[in-house]
């Protein structure tokens, strides 16, 4: 892997990503607009005090727009006040020219024309990776986010193989995710969780049990899974295909902001992956889901299974073995 560390001013980053030569979408990078109003403030800030901010990580491949694998809040932060998107949180005035300049309350369009070049003038470092394999690039996301602030199912990518990676960054592609999922809850990585915690159930069996949803079993099954993606990759691919066209049945399905409690969609993926498995009624299925989303807050012998420790492997187990039985009753 060979890196090249430059400075960049934020107006040629702006001009890239505009002419698109510069791209937000790769499979480590979690979406934009994670960031609260007030840490993208204090970027802004942080450009016009000429304070120095962490390198922006891009992969480069010839033909193939450069692909940031960490920065990914920073950079479209700058993208998006440059574009009025927000507005600045409460800042100090900042002096340019000798002259006090205020920032509280303005969008990029607003301020001072000496106040807008700074900030367009600013500097920022890009470090573009070439000849970087995905291990490579994995690895070194791996070590960068070292003791961030990333959430458990974020870390998880450091535990996953490539081929893993690529299946979960397909699937949460999905139309599912973005009706039943809020914005929080996409920004967290919930989707990725609910992918994880559907694989741990699909792949159950009598040799490998479901056990809990706790992030140490989570990591143990990224691990495992990822061994038997590269053992087994016809059965596993053709798994997940049944997988991906459960997601777009129960995507037409569902409505946006459809309200669902995050421990049961993992059941509803299960359920479906089961009746394409073994050749059993849609129709049969969702009418069986829509009845039970509708009156399962008074269903007692599920409840049991709902309250406090819900990853617990007797919370997990019983949520698992009721739907395992509803399908097999289907």
């Amino acid at each position: 892997m060979e890196t090249t560390t430059r400075p960049c001013v934020v107006h040629s980053a702006m001009n890239d990503i505009k002419k698109k030569k510069i791209s937000f979408k790769h499979k480590l990078q979690r979406r934009e607009g994670v960031w609260t109003k007030k840490q993208k403030s204090l970027l802004i800030d942080s450009l016009l005090k000429h304070y120095p901010t962490n390198p922006i990580y891009l992969v480069v491949e010839e033909g193939e727009p450069k692909r940031v694998i960490d920065g990914l809040q920073r950079l479209s932060t700058i993208k998006s006040y440059v574009n009025d998107e927000f507005t600045l949180s409460t800042l100090d005035d900042i002096e340019i020219d000798g002259v006090p300049r205020k920032l509280s309350g303005k969008k990029f369009s607003e301020l001072d024309p000496a106040v807008k070049e700074e900030i367009s003038s600013a500097e920022i470092v890009l470090c573009e990776l070439r000849d970087a394999t995905d291990k490579d690039i994995i690895e070194l996301f791996s070590r960068i986010n070292n003791g961030k602030p990333l959430n458990s199912t974020q870390k998880l990518t450091t535990f996953m193989s490539v081929e893993l990676i690529d299946i979960i960054s397909s699937m949460v592609e999905n139309l599912f995710f973005n009706n039943v999922l809020t914005e929080k809850q996409l920004n967290d990585s919930v989707d990725v969780d609910i992918i994880i915690e559907s694989l741990m159930m699909i792949d159950s069996n009598k040799d490998r049990e479901l056990k809990s949803f706790t992030a140490g079993e989570k990591r143990k099954f990224a691990v495992y899974y990822s061994e038997k993606l590269k053992e087994e990759p016809d059965n596993q691919y053709e798994k997940m295909d049944k997988i991906s066209e459960g997601l777009n049945r129960l995507g037409n399905h569902f409505e946006k902001d459809t309200k669902m409690p995050k421990l049961l969609m993992p059941l509803c993926i299960y359920g479906m992956y089961r009746m394409i498995k073994d050749s059993k009624s849609f129709e049969k299925y969702f009418n069986w889901l829509d009845d039970f989303l509708v009156g399962y807050e008074n269903n007692e012998e599920f409840l049991q299974y709902c309250n406090s420790g819900t990853t617990s492997a007797a919370k997990v187990q019983g949520r698992f073995q009721y739907f395992r039985s509803a399908m097999h009753d289907l």
